[in-house]
């Protein structure tokens, strides 16, 4: 069973240092989604 996170019980510092990692994770998508850097090229050359 997935413990559940009370942040009514959390201090603001606890709350930033659980939701900054998960805005990275989502700027980092983001940006591969923009660039097209997550793509493959699956052409065959030759």
């Amino acid at each position: 069973m997935t413990p559940i996170i009370r942040f009514d019980k959390l201090s603001e510092q606890q709350i930033w240092d659980i939701a900054n990692p998960i805005m990275d994770n989502l700027m980092d998508a983001q940006r591969i989604l923009q660039t097209g850097a997550g793509r493959r090229d699956l052409r065959i050359v030759g």
